[in-house]
């Protein structure tokens, strides 16, 4: 009962300091256990460590008398082991016996005295080991032996001596006596060591007992303790929870009148008080919600605090009701605006039906009535336009306060922001306005519209024109939309307007159309019936004249060409008279054939013009035929008409002409050999004298009498015209051929290489007076001489190819680029003669492949001997043939108009190409991204095409203004998204505006020397600030 009351007098208390009570016992009983418990530890580990100390002092004991026998039979170091288990003992028998600290491989601690009993046994032991130190010292110190010591075997008999199988000496007086004490002693020792450490063991055993007995008492302490706990929580918490969860329940029923009966004033206590509060706070929420379901909305719902949710609901709920009457206003107004846009839908079609003939005036009726309707200020109205398949709008309307203007302008397709809005089919609608944009001007000054809207005419997916509205205040959404919906209405009519003009036209061309087509029928019916008489009379003549010509192909050469100098047909008369297949004569131009019989071009071309005209032609033709040799041909051109009047081949008669016109023979120079005046008599008898004989060279067709180049060996003029030539080579010819056939390099470079090293070395160098004053083959020149140089001195020393291996694939690849580098500008400046250029370059390769093939099989001809000839060749065909291009590169250069640079190099700037890998995954700004790389293109199309300055300045201008929008666009997403890279992306953008802005000033004012750096700069900035900062947006 006094526990009872005890437990009342808390009630007041609070849980808190009850349940740190009850801690605090617990810590106090823990303390306790945890003090007594190490007290016990203490003891034990006190008693164990002295165990230990005597366990070793029993082994040491056992060591003297062990050490002190193998003395008497002088063991090796015993006196010194002996000494040393002597000192450990008497160390421990002190520590035992007066505390310290133990230090041993197993153990570490701080020991105690000993308790008086132990200290009893200790003195006796003390007392005994004062006598075997004394024994002990005896031995260690005194002679062992009488007469010395020696090693012996054997035992000490009853009168001392130490006796042996082979011989026995006797101990000293002191040893002697010593050992016959520590014998009396020894087991007296021993048996005191081991009273002593029993007593301790035995005296761990019962701390251990001690020590269990007290956790039992503590547990059952501790227990009797947690039940008087479960007590106290029990009738202090779980039955007043109990208590209260029926009075929830209650509560929750919707018994909001009910009460709970409170008896303390503790936490527990204090849940039901506020619960209390409120169950007669949701009974007020009742009574208001009545209230203001019975209209009475004047009336304040009372706040409990700021997290009280449910009079914020109810309040919420009170101006929701109040703000109904607000929405239905709204919804009044917006059937306004829907009833607006409908009457305005209405008003412009009837605006639309009333005038479908006139653009100019429809577009006047359109704005005027767009301006006022949705309250603009000004307007523009542009109609888009085609005109030599070039696209742009023209101004057909314009209207400023509450007038007229009678303005012309017209706009590219791209141009300023009219341009941006059709390219993007899009409204677009400003309110930050360019820097350039319109001021209106009155009496009182000047002043800029607030806001712009564009938008695009479009109708089935294409755009008719573009509306232009500015207004001094900003235009509403609805107005936006509206202009939106009319756009397409105002397209379709304007798209029904242009077919009527254009329908007009048509009826009134076909009308004038059709009184021409009756006069001119007329005329056509009496030209008809004199062709048809005509015709048949040529017909008759033209088969009469292919009888004849078949009767003379018998006996005479004949070949038809057509009128652009193609082999049509050719006997074998006239094939094998020039020696040439009938095969490979399809391949070449008549012109290429016959061209040494004329002074130049000109001629030619007056020659053939005439026959093309009709007429008849005859004429010595000149042939060169492989061996060299010239032979004439008469030829008579005979032109044939079709029946419709027009030639349609010509035929040719060829017949041998005995004499030979010295004149045509002073055109007669040789491909790829150089004229008469090039050549010195000196060379000729240098020639007659080289050891490699003109016979083996070119064999017997070659005519010692023409000339060769100063600075040429003779392998350099061998017959480019060899009969070795093989047939299937004849026929790869290009119809450009310059020369009936080609030299075959293959043939005169690998079939002259004698087998064994005959030849005296060579000095292989570079000869300025091959430069051609064009820097990239001159390079290319000087590399392969270089490597012919080292390749050619390697060979004449050992003639091994392994030895030169990787510098024949140098030499090899440095040929290829040169011939590549070659051809491609052959092609670029159209070089009259590039496909005879080829075929020498061909030839030359193949001579590496045919010689490397040699080699590969096992023929081993002379290396250095192949390489001279490929030196030989380069020299002769650097001074022949690539001065032909240089020579004719250079004089169409002179005769070309003068351009400037600018232009020249505008041919390097290519156009910028969309790629995925662009892209920023967001579609506004990839597109318009797109867009701006179709106007970069319109100014490279424009700059490359040399166009006029007006329209790069167009396309300029809308460039600049596109960009200014993308980059206002892009910069409100990026200010909206990510703020961080909004002044980054700001910064960058207004550098790269006034770059253009200045390069624009600079190109209307007439310095377009910079353009091709200008468009460079535009290509790298727009792609690096796509792919280095526009790519931060992309995720």
């Amino acid at each position: 009962m006094k526990l009872l009351s005890f437990i009342r007098k808390l009630n007041d208390t609070s849980l808190l300091i009850k349940f740190s009570v009850i801690f605090v016992i617990l810590l106090i009983i823990a303390f306790i256990n945890t003090t007594q418990y190490f007290s016990y530890k203490e003891k034990i580990d006190d008693t164990h460590a002295k165990t230990l100390i005597l366990s070793e002092m029993m082994f040491q004991s056992q060591q003297i008398i062990m050490y002190s026998e193998f003395v008497l039979r002088e063991v090796e170091s015993s006196k010194i082991n002996l000494e040393r288990a002597k000192q450990l003992y008497e160390k421990n028998l002190y520590l035992l016996k007066n505390g310290g600290v133990l230090n041993n491989d197993f153990y570490s601690n701080k020991i105690k005295a000993l308790d008086d009993i132990s200290k009893i046994k200790l003195s006796k032991l003390e007392k005994l080991w004062f006598s075997i130190k004394e024994n002990t010292e005896s031995i260690i110190d005194e002679e062992t032996f009488i007469g010395g010591s020696e090693m012996a075997t054997g035992f000490i008999d009853v009168s001392g001596e130490y006796v042996v199988e082979d011989a026995s000496k006797p101990l000293t007086t002191e040893v002697k006596n010593a050992v016959r004490s520590l014998e009396r002693t020894n087991d007296k020792f021993l048996k005191l060591n081991s009273e002593i450490y029993e007593y301790h063991e035995k005296l761990i055993i019962e701390l251990n007992n001690s020590r269990d007995l007290f956790v039992i008492i503590l547990f059952l302490v501790m227990a009797f303790f947690v039940l008087f706990c479960l007590f106290i929580i029990n009738k202090l918490i779980i039955n007043r929870l109990k208590r209260q969860m029926a009075y929830v329940k209650e509560v929750s029923s919707g018994n909001y009148n009910a009460a709970f009966k409170n008896s303390m004033n503790d936490e527990i206590g204090q849940i039901g008080t506020h619960f209390n509060g409120f169950a007669l706070h949701i009974k007020g929420a009742v009574e208001y919600i009545k209230n203001i379901s019975k209209g009475n909305l004047t009336d304040n719902f009372e706040h409990n605090g700021e997290f009280d949710v449910l009079s914020e609901t109810l309040t919420v709920l009170k101006n929701t009701l109040v703000d109904a009457s607000t929405e239905s206003e709204k919804r009044n107004q917006e059937d306004n605006i829907r009833r607006w846009a409908t009457e305005g839908i209405a008003k412009f079609g009837e605006i639309l039906r009333s005038n479908n003939n006139n653009i100019a005036d429809l577009s006047y009726n359109i704005l005027i009535n767009l301006i006022e309707y949705i309250d603009a200020n000004i307007g523009g109205m542009f109609v888009m336009y085609e005109k030599d398949n070039a696209k742009y709008f023209n101004l057909e309307a314009a209207y400023a306060l509450d007038r007229r203007k009678f303005v012309t302008k017209e706009l590219e397709f791209s141009e300023g922001l009219i341009g941006r809005c059709a390219q993007e089919r899009q409204c677009l609608y400003l309110t930050e306005l360019p820097s350039d944009y319109i001021e209106i001007a009155s009496g009182l000054g000047t002043s800029k519209p607030v806001s712009i809207l564009l938008s695009p005419l479009i109708y089935n997916n294409e755009v008719y024109g573009v509306i232009e509205l500015a207004a001094f205040k900003e235009i509403e959404d609805y107005k936006i939309d509206f202009v939106k919906k009319v756009s397409e209405s105002i397209a379709s009519t304007i798209s029904s307007v242009k077919v009527n003009v254009r329908t007009a036209q048509l009826l009134s061309e076909s009308k004038q159309q059709a009184e021409r087509l009756s006069q001119q029928e007329e005329e056509m019916r009496q030209n008809l019936e004199e062709m048809q008489a005509t015709q048949e009379g040529a017909a008759t003549k033209t088969k009469e004249m292919e009888g004849i010509f078949n009767e003379i192909s018998q006996s005479f050469g004949v070949y038809t060409v057509n009128l652009e100098g193609d082999f049509l047909s050719a006997n074998s008369i006239y094939t094998s008279s020039i020696g040439i297949s009938a095969k490979s004569i399809y391949d070449l131009m008549h012109k290429e054939l016959v061209k040494n019989s004329f002074k130049n071009d000109k001629e030619y071309f007056n020659f053939w013009n005439h026959i093309a005209n009709g007429n008849k032609e005859e004429r010595d033709i000149v042939y060169i035929l492989k061996s060299l040799q010239p032979i004439i041909l008469h030829e008579l051109y005979i032109p044939i008409f079709d029946t419709y009047g027009d030639i349609s081949k010509i035929n040719v008669i060829t017949y041998p002409q005995n004499g030979i016109d010295p004149s045509l023979l002073n055109n007669l120079v040789p491909n790829n050999v150089p004229p008469h005046n090039d050549f010195e008599d000196d060379d000729i008898s240098d020639f007659e004298t080289n050891e490699i004989h003109t016979d083996e060279a070119v064999g017997d067709d070659f005519d010692i009498e023409h000339d060769r180049p100063a600075n040429l060996n003779q392998s350099m003029i061998e017959d480019p015209y060899s009969d070795n030539i093989p047939e299937e080579r004849t026929e790869t010819k290009s119809k450009n051929t310059s020369i009936p056939e080609t030299v075959n390099i293959t043939e005169t470079v690998t079939d002259t290489i004698p087998e064994t090293n005959t030849i005296p070395e060579t000095v292989i160098t570079w000869n300025d007076n091959l430069l051609l004053n064009h820097s990239e083959f001159d390079q290319q020149h000087k590399n392969i001489f270089t490597l012919l140089s080292e390749i050619s001195h390697k060979c004449f020393a050992d003639n091994e190819f392994k030895n030169i291996k990787n510098l024949h694939a140098q030499l090899f690849e440095s040929i290829l680029i040169n011939f590549k580098s070659e051809e491609k500008q052959f092609t670029e400046y159209n070089f009259s003669e590039k496909e005879l250029h080829k075929l020498l370059h061909r030839d030359i390769l193949d001579a590496f492949d045919d010689f490397e093939k040699a080699h590969n099989a096992g023929d081993e001809k002379n290396l250095y001997a192949f390489y001279i000839k490929i030196y030989e060749w380069f020299n002769m065909h650097i001074s022949t043939e690539d001065c032909k291009y240089v020579n004719e590169f250079k004089v169409a250069k002179e005769s070309a108009p003068v351009i400037e640079s600018n232009n020249l190099e505008a041919e390097l700037i290519l156009p910028m190409e969309w790629s995925d890998a662009l892209a920023v995954n967001l579609d506004f700004i990839d597109d318009q991204h797109k867009i701006l790389f179709d106007l970069i293109n319109q100014i490279i199309d424009s700059h490359t095409e040399n166009r006029a300055k007006k329209n790069i300045k167009g396309y300029l201008k809308g460039l600049i203004d596109y960009t200014e929008y993308h980059f206002a666009a892009e910069e409100k997403h990026i200010k909206s998204k990510k703020k961080e890279l909004y002044e980054t992306h700001r910064e960058q953008h207004n550098a790269f505006l006034m770059k253009l802005n200045t390069f624009q000033k600079d190109f209307n004012a007439g310095n377009t020397k910079i353009t091709n750096t200008f468009l460079a700069e535009i290509i790298e900035w727009w792609l690096t600030h796509i792919s280095e900062s526009d790519m931060q947006l992309k995720h």
